[in-house]
């Protein structure tokens, strides 16, 4: 890797210039083939992939975040994920309009569309992916942001939308960000639940850390980052803190003690991780990004 000013630009400030961060980082939970590099911006400290990937589609082939799981299972994640989990507030006189960005296996998404105060949409890239999940859940499910669009249009704007371990995914989260943030009402907002390298957990494991997740994921925000992400999207950061994500310790702990994310170790290593997460600082980043109301 070599500092090239003509082809690095940082993904939360545009700055130009970088520093090496990690080389050779290897794909710990579905083999996929690819290697990827990833740099430090000189500017404002972002950890992204550089050179930025092309076509992603091929990373997320037997992505087991996709697939369907049994009811049972369900429940006991939302348990889990419940310092994670968004909390759709309850407004008077209406039920709260969403949306859950990046809606994976449903779970958020349907254990949501529960709640008698809220009447939430899902949205995935893929339209196989979100038409199958739409039918499943009974829920609308987008895959076309012109679409999702219109839906916040015709409900009178978003009050907000989630984004669980999402925007870490996207080659472009400002771009998607702004995009988003035109769907919200005045005073709603985005939350953000991120991976953070500067996290207790980051720095025990080291390359070893399950949030890491190369190739899939480009972009490592921290807090500093969703400040600028927000103002270039009309919104500001009104709160954040660390979530604890029990899942993350688990695949930390496999990948450490086997060299990968293995399904049967990780849910062996997941009661031990469910209870450090209660001791431990949280892996993840939570940030609400709102938009001001008029005046």
């Amino acid at each position: 890797m070599t500092e090239d000013k003509a082809n690095f630009s940082c993904l939360a400030c545009g700055g130009e210039t970088f520093t090496e961060h990690s080389r050779g980082c290897r794909d710990l939970w579905c083999a996929a083939a690819a290697v990827v590099d990833y740099a430090r911006c000189k500017t404002c400290g972002l950890v992204q992939q550089h050179p930025p990937p092309g076509d992603i589609s091929p990373f997320y082939e037997g992505y087991p975040i996709h697939e369907d799981k049994p009811r049972w299972y369900g429940i006991i994640r939302a348990a889990v994920n419940k310092d994670v989990y968004y909390r759709a507030p309850k407004i008077a006189g209406r039920r709260a309009q969403g949306c859950d960005y990046g809606c994976g296996d449903g779970n958020f998404l349907s254990t949501t569309s529960e709640q008698a105060h809220v009447e939430c949409c899902g949205f995935e890239y893929s339209a196989e992916h979100a038409r199958r999940l739409s039918e499943k859940l009974g829920a609308p499910v987008y895959s076309d942001m012109n679409a999702l669009a219109e839906k916040a249009r015709a409900c009178g704007g978003f009050d907000f939308v989630s984004m669980h371990n999402v925007l870490e995914h996207l080659p472009d989260p400002a771009g998607t960000l702004r995009e988003l943030s035109a769907m919200l009402r005045p005073g709603g907002e985005i939350y953000a639940a991120t991976p953070s390298l500067q996290s207790l957990e980051a720095r025990i494991f080291g390359s070893k850390f399950s949030g890491i997740d190369a190739p899939r994921h480009i972009c490592y925000p921290e807090k500093e980052h969703y400040i600028r992400l927000a103002e270039q999207c009309g919104l500001r950061l009104r709160r954040h803190r660390r979530a604890r994500f029990a899942p993350s310790l688990a695949g930390s702990l496999s990948i450490a003690l086997t060299g990968r994310l293995r399904g049967g170790f990780f849910n062996l290593m997941m009661p031990g991780a469910w209870a450090l997460s209660f001791v431990l600082p949280g892996a993840l980043l939570a940030a609400w990004m709102e938009k001001p109301k008029a005046g």
